[in-house]
């Protein structure tokens, strides 16, 4: 017989719920702990040793991750192989983009807006409405400086000293490459042809398909076609043609059609009247920043009626 008497202390529960609360929320399997490793059983523990095991235990199972099996899956060959020619390809368009090719700058102006830039060699340009300008941003001393324009620009070329002689500038059009050392004048290309106008210095002019070269002298007009089969050459006043940098038009018995033309180019809007006002010819300075005085000025100069149709602007008696 057994004469040993009872422990009168209570058996503790060596059990608490110390999950994670991530954990516990989803009642999910945690993975087996060595729960005797962290708590010697010793019926004589005391509660401090108690709790700072139980404290340890927690730790260890905070630390652990309780993540998704994740499959992985082999890509097939050919779509490597796209993977791997794609990436080529988008490199090698970046380092073209970087490297092979010098940066341009364009410039362009609304219906309406002109616009003053300086180039790269502090040239000065006036940019007209509705034109446009690019010319490569890395112009190099010494070498020529390339412009291309569409619509209208009015140049004050910087020259540049060269021991070989002065840095060419050079205005392309597509009927019509313009060539200065510095000086200053106006350059007009639309859909149809292209004028040059000098207003001080020296041009040369070349022309797509003709083999002679043009010598423009201060005061010279040359409007070249846009299939370059019609040359004509021409004294003007050259205040009439650079009038519109100060914002104005200056004619001198210049035909209605002209005006008309003129201010379909600037402002992006149709002009109509009948065939017999076409040669009615003017003689004035007309303001372009503003479209409706322009038109009231043209009224009463010509002593025309104005209205406007759907879009377009009406001239008639």
């Amino acid at each position: 017989m057994n004469n040993a008497s009872p422990d009168p202390r209570p058996r503790r529960r060596l059990f608490w719920d110390v999950r994670p609360p991530r954990v516990a929320d989803r009642d999910e399997a945690l993975p087996p702990v060595a729960f005797r490793e962290q708590l010697s059983f010793d019926p004589h523990l005391s509660d401090q040793k108690v709790r700072r095991a139980v404290e340890q235990l927690q730790t260890s199972i905070e630390r652990m991750e309780v993540t998704s099996p994740v499959v992985r899956r082999r890509m097939p060959q050919y779509y490597r192989v796209a993977a791997a020619v794609g990436t080529l390809l988008v490199a090698g368009a970046a380092l073209y983009l970087l490297y092979g090719r010098p940066s341009t700058q364009r410039w362009a102006t609304a219906y309406g807006e002109t616009r003053e830039l300086w180039l790269p060699d502090s040239s000065h340009v006036i940019l007209n409405a509705n034109s446009s300008l690019r010319y490569a941003t890395d112009w190099q001393a010494g070498t020529t400086r390339e412009v291309y324009l569409e619509g209208e620009a009015f140049f004050e070329v910087r020259k540049q000293p060269n021991p070989a002689g002065g840095v060419k500038f050079v205005v392309h059009t597509d009927e019509v490459e313009v060539e200065v050392l510095g000086t200053r004048f106006d350059v007009w290309k639309r859909q149809q042809k292209t004028q040059v106008m000098l207003q001080e210095g020296r041009i040369r002019l070349r022309i797509e398909k003709r083999p002679e070269e043009i010598v423009m002298q201060p005061g010279e007009l040359v409007e070249v076609s846009r299939d370059a089969r019609q040359v004509v050459q021409r004294m003007v006043n050259p205040q009439e043609y650079g009038s519109w940098k100060d914002r104005q038009l200056i004619f001198h018995e210049r035909p209605l059609a002209d005006i008309m033309a003129k201010i379909e180019e600037l402002y992006g809007t149709q002009v109509v009247a009948d065939a017999d006002l076409h040669q009615i010819r003017l003689t004035g300075t007309f303001p372009t920043d503003n479209l409706e005085a322009l038109l009231e000025l043209l009224s009463a100069s010509t002593g025309l009626q104005v209205t406007r149709e759907n879009q377009a602007i009406r001239l008639h008696r």
